[in-house]
């Protein structure tokens, strides 16, 4: 096992100084082992104190390997909270309709009970970051039980390949706002995914999803959440009310009664306090020293914590008949049915 530098690491070279003790008349009360066994004139001294240096020797010795002990054993557990093994991710790949690859970490369910699928949720990271800024939630996710998606953003990480004509890292750094203001396609193309990966395997429960985004994530979030009725909670680290162009206000008054939970430091909290006055169902956390986006995660050890909690709470329980309907209408089927059958992939939703 590694040590973090200095444990471990003892200045205790096995012979005490005059001080230890308690004899200070000789600036050597101890010589060296060559000097004891060839008569160097500091013998008598080494002679008479080797009750004392043996007692002392051990203490030191003792007291010295149980700190390191406790040390270690404080790191070691320090080190696997803060730095949980990820579970094994699926790099995946997906086109949206407007002609860009996404690529994203999958990370399949533990599943809570056999036969039992999975709610999805899908992370959506900040500006000029990637989807690797959510390793510090996924586990937790896992260890609940969810399905989780990590997806880089057009312009972002490996999401770069879109139409001949479109340099969409260049576009991003430029901050164009097009560019932004399309990227609830990449949510859509996300849910495709994941859709028939839930019919392949039945893993996954489409009925019971969930969208985290950091920044301007949290805004494509809301976005898309406003486009489809399916998304049932949605959570924002550091929201904005208009982030890149795209506008959270008129997004946020239409996700009704939805849970939607945004978490910010308080330098934050006019973003967040104004969009929660336009949802139904909003809850606002203010965490001191937080920072923004998923630089949360380095200050507040318990914010994956937190996360789940929320969807735990707000997610739902398995739906004993699930039903589908079009995006854009609120009449359900019977998945089963004739009219659910005529609902094109792309526009098909489960509830």
């Amino acid at each position: 096992m590694a040590m973090r530098p200095g444990y471990g690491q003892s200045s205790f070279n096995g012979w005490p100084t005059s001080s230890e003790v308690g004899n200070t008349n000789s600036t050597a009360q101890f010589a060296s082992p060559t000097a004891k066994a060839t008569g160097h004139p500091n013998r008598r001294l080494i002679r008479n104190g080797t009750f004392a240096a043996r007692v002392l020797r051990r203490r030191h010795t003792a007291m010295r390997l149980a700190l390191i002990a406790v040390l270690s054993l404080a790191w070691t557990l320090a080190g696997a909270e803060t730095f949980a093994a990820a579970p094994p991710a699926q790099v995946v790949r997906f086109n949206t309709e407007d002609g860009v690859t996404v690529v994203g970490d999958f990370v399949a369910p533990q599943l809570q009970k056999k036969g039992r699928p999975a709610p999805l949720v899908i992370l959506l990271h900040m500006y000029m970051q990637d989807r690797t800024t959510w390793a510090p939630l996924v586990p937790e996710l896992h260890k609940r039980g969810y399905a989780t998606l990590a997806i880089d953003l057009r312009g972002h990480g490996e999401s770069t390949v879109g139409p001949p004509s479109e340099n969409l890292r260049e576009r991003v750094a430029k901050r164009h706002k097009r560019v932004f203001r399309a990227m609830h396609r990449d949510v859509a193309a996300a849910y495709q995914w994941a859709t028939r990966v839930a019919d392949e395997t039945g893993t996954i429960d489409m009925s019971r999803l969930a969208l985290v985004g950091a920044s301007v994530g949290g805004s494509v979030a809301i976005d898309y959440a406003a486009r489809d009725r399916s998304v049932d909670v949605v959570i924002c680290l550091s929201p904005g009310v208009n982030y890149m162009g795209i506008d959270s206000v008129a997004h946020s008054s239409k996700l009704g009664n939805r849970a939607f939970l945004m978490l910010a430091d308080p330098n934050e909290k006019a973003a967040p306090q104004a969009l929660a006055a336009l949802a139904g169902n909003a809850d606002v956390t203010l965490l001191a020293g937080a920072g923004h986006g998923t630089r949360m995660f380095g200050a507040i050890k318990d914010l994956p914590t937190q996360i789940a909690d929320y969807l735990d709470a707000h997610i739902g329980q398995p739906t004993a008949q699930p039903v589908v309907a079009s995006i854009n209408s609120d009449v359900f089927q019977n998945p089963t049915s004739g009219t659910a059958k005529r609902i094109s992939a792309a526009n098909r939703r489960w509830f």
